[in-house]
C-alpha cells in the first residue's frame, strides 16, 4: 500500500482541496497531516463556533480517483443516523402517535421474538437509551437470514445498558406501522423537510451519484453502496453541513421538540457502561434518549460516533455554549483521529467517549 505522503501528485490535488475548504489555513494543514499519517483518504467537518459555520473538506472521495471532498460530499453517517431517528421518534411522541413507556409488541407482533418472554416488557424508551438487552445484530445486516433471524435479551430488560442496532431497527417497524408510511417518508416529513435538510436520506437517490463518498479499508477503497431499503440504525447519507443544522437546530436549540420533551432527551436515561466495560471514562458518560452524554471540565456533552464498512464518523456538541462539531471520514482508520480531531478543533479537555 503507498502511503499519502508518497504521492506527490496527491499532495497537490489535496491542497488543492483545502484552499477550497473555507476554514483556517493552521488547522487545515494539521488536518492534512493527520491524513497523510494515518492513510485516510478524505475529511469531512462542519464546525459551529462564535455563531460562525467552519468548513473543512480535505481529501479525496475515492482514493487516486482525483475526485476532491467537497461541502457537497454525501457520506454514510453510520450510526449517527440513529440520533436522527430517535428525534423523529420524540416528535411522534409528542404527537401523541407512541407511548414511550407502551411495550412495542402491543403495537405490533414481532416473529423474531417470538421465544423471548421478555420481549413483551421491552419499550420504545428502552430502544432509545440501549437497555432492551437485545444484541446490536444478531447477524449481519448483509446476511439473507438477517431478517428472520431469532432474537434474545442478554438480561432483564431495563437493567442495563447493551449497545443494540436491532432496537432501533425494531422500532424502526413500530413506527411504520403506526404512520403507515415507510422510514423515509416518516423522516422527510417530521426532519428532513421541517429543518431544511436538502442533502440527507436514507435510501439510495440518484441525485447522490455526483457526490457520493466511498469508503475505505484504510486506503483500500470498498464499492459503492448504494442502500436501497432504509435502516433507522445504519442508512443516513448526509454532508457535514447538513448533520450540523440537524445538531444545532434539533438537539441544542431543541426544534420541533416540546420543551420538557427536549429536555427528557438530553437527560441521563441509562448508564451507557455495557456490563463488560470498566474504566474512569464511564463515571463521566451516560445515555439519553438517542445521545451519548459526557461530563468534563467544559461541561455538558451530546455526541455519538459512528462506523460503517469504510466510514468513521463523529460528532459532539454543548448545548450550554452552542458549539457543536461534525467531522466525517471514509476509511476505517478515522477512528484512530477522533479525539486529535475534537482537540484541534474543540481545545484541550478530556474527551471521555473516546476512552470507551
Amino acid at each position: 500500500m503507498i502511503a499519502v505522503k508518497h504521492n506527490w501528485w496527491l499532495l497537490i490535488f489535496l491542497l488543492l482541496g483545502i484552499q477550497r475548504s473555507y476554514g483556517q489555513p493552521d488547522i487545515e494543514s494539521r488536518l492534512l497531516r493527520i491524513l497523510d499519517e494515518t492513510q485516510i483518504p478524505g475529511i469531512q467537518i462542519a464546525h459551529l463556533k462564535d455563531g460562525q459555520i467552519h468548513h473543512y473538506n480535505i481529501g479525496e472521495a475515492v482514493y487516486g480517483a482525483r475526485k476532491a471532498v467537497s461541502r457537497n460530499s454525501v457520506f454514510q453517517t453510520a450510526s449517527l443516523s440513529k440520533v436522527v431517528f430517535a428525534y423523529t421518534v420524540l416528535r411522534l411522541y409528542d404527537k401523541g402517535l407512541l407511548d414511550l413507556d407502551r411495550p412495542l409488541l402491543e403495537y405490533m407482533p414481532y416473529e423474531r421474538l417470538r421465544n423471548e418472554q421478555r420481549g413483551n416488557r421491552m419499550t420504545a424508551r428502552m430502544v432509545l437509551n440501549h437497555t432492551t438487552g437485545l444484541p446490536n445484530w444478531q447477524v449481519s445486516t448483509s446476511n439473507p437470514n438477517w431478517k428472520t433471524s431469532e432474537l434474545k435479551a442478554a438480561f432483564e430488560p431495563g437493567a442495563h445498558y447493551r449497545y443494540s442496532g436491532e432496537g432501533f431497527y425494531w422500532l424502526q417497524l413500530v413506527v411504520e406501522h403506526l404512520t403507515q408510511k415507510n422510514l423515509q417518508q416518516v423522516v422527510e416529513e417530521e426532519v428532513f423537510e421541517p429543518l431544511r435538510l436538502k442533502h440527507s436520506s436514507y435510501v439510495w437517490v440518484n441525485r447522490m451519484e455526483r457526490n457520493a463518498v466511498v469508503g475505505h479499508k484504510g486506503l483500500e477503497p470498498y464499492g459503492l453502496r448504494k442502500t436501497r431499503h432504509a435502516n433507522a440504525a445504519f442508512s443516513l447519507r448526509a454532508t457535514a453541513s447538513d448533520y450540523l443544522r440537524f445538531v444545532t437546530e434539533a438537539l441544542i436549540k431543541g426544534k420541533g421538540l416540546k420543551p420538557e420533551t427536549h429536555k427528557m432527551m438530553l437527560a441521563k436515561s441509562s448508564s451507557g457502561q455495557p456490563a463488560d466495560k470498566v474504566g474512569e471514562a464511564y463515571e463521566h458518560l451516560s445515555f439519553g434518549l438517542g445521545v451519548l452524554l459526557q461530563e468534563n471540565e467544559r461541561g455538558k456533552a451530546v455526541i455519538h460516533t459512528g462506523s460503517n464498512p469504510g466510514f468513521r464518523n463523529f460528532f459532539i456538541a454543548y448545548p450550554d455554549t452552542g458549539e457543536a462539531l461534525v467531522c466525517f471520514t471514509n476509511s476505517t482508520n478515522g477512528e484512530k483521529i477522533r479525539e486529535e480531531v475534537a482537540r484541534i478543533l474543540l481545545g484541550n479537555q478530556t474527551f471521555w467517549f473516546t476512552q470507551r
